[in-house]
């Protein structure tokens, strides 16, 4: 909803406008100051920051300097937790586990994500030649920094955009919000579809809310009106938890698929399948919102809700056909 109401309302954030407002509105000797540093080349963001009054620009809700975001993180943490507790009344489920769970996606898998990225953009430009393992995990890891490269290159086309966002931001996404899952199906672990569900909204908000961080960090601080924040810690938070529960109903359903002992050749294959779903939406969303076509990336916004509300009802079916006696409907 949140979300809805940003994208259909007209747009009017021109943050050079806002800037130049704040500019007016500042006492003579900053603007001088701020002149004087762009004119040189020298103005950085924290120049100009610490320049303002308030250390923000007109319309932002919070300074540039500030921890309040945390704040935001600790509240949407706390109001997720609670909700997920709230789903599958009958299903046994841990609330630290699901804490840890999102815990360990949001610092563990974030920092093994931005490794996984460094390691790409590390490969760009170098080639090697073999046929062993080292070799094809370099030309997968140097496939996934072109897809991040074509992901955020600003004049690549809609096609090239999906690619990257796909096999760069998607896939690398949802293979790190999905690990916790991934490692409990490796050894053994016995949860149901439900459990498995929980797992993997829990590890979604875990990682939406650590990304959330980050962007009000280096993006909105300062220059972010309320609603972004609200879009960011609530909307982009959901949107995140829904593509890894509907990870984690499928992983549950073909668990049988990623267990025991596999060779890379023969565990690959059905984890791409598992995360395939959720890993094209989360491309297409991506890339629709870089090519400023919001209404369509809103639209994905509510076929991620309808694939997981389809994954799980298909599920219920299985389980309700499994558990009818054999005679049922003779």
């Amino acid at each position: 909803m949140p979300l809805a109401f940003s994208v259909l309302q007209p747009r009017g954030d021109d943050v050079e406008r806002r800037i130049e407002q704040t500019l007016q509105h500042a006492p003579p000797e900053v603007r001088a100051w701020v002149d004087g540093l762009a004119a040189a080349g020298k103005l950085t963001e924290d120049d100009l920051f610490g320049a303002l009054p308030g250390g923000k620009i007109d319309g932002a809700l919070l300074p540039r300097d500030t921890l309040a975001h945390w704040i935001y993180a600790a509240l949407a943490a706390v109001a997720f937790w609670a909700l997920i507790l709230s789903l599958f009344p009958h299903e046994r489920k841990n609330a630290s586990h699901l804490f840890l769970v999102g815990l360990f996606t949001g610092t563990i898998g974030v920092l093994f994500l931005l490794a996984v990225q460094y390691a790409a953009a590390a490969t760009q430009g170098v080639w090697i030649r073999g046929n062993g393992i080292v070799t094809i995990l370099f030309y997968i890891v140097k496939f996934i920094g072109f897809s991040y490269s074509a992901a955020n290159d600003p004049n690549r086309g809609f096609a090239l955009s999906f690619l990257g966002f796909t096999c760069g931001v998607g896939l690398c996404e949802e293979l790190c919000k999905a690990l916790p899952l991934i490692y409990h199906v490796r050894r053994g672990g016995r949860m149901g579809w439900r459990g498995a569900c929980a797992w993997g909204l829990a590890s979604g908000v875990g990682f939406g809310l650590s990304e959330a961080i980050m962007y009000s960090a280096h993006h909105y601080n300062g220059i972010g009106s309320a609603q972004i924040y609200v879009v960011r810690f609530v909307s982009c938070v959901t949107l995140h938890a829904l593509w890894t529960a509907a990870v984690g109903v499928t992983l549950w359903k073909c668990q049988e698929q990623i267990q025991g002992h596999l060779d890379w050749a023969e565990f690959c294959p059905p984890l791409l399948r598992i995360v395939a779903m959720p890993m094209v939406l989360h491309g297409l969303y991506d890339t629709l919102l870089k090519k400023d076509m919001d209404v369509w990336a809103l639209a994905v916004g509510a076929a991620t809700f309808a694939w997981l509300a389809w994954t799980v009802e298909s599920t219920r079916g299985t389980e309700e056909v499994s558990a009818q006696p054999r005679w049922a409907g003779a």
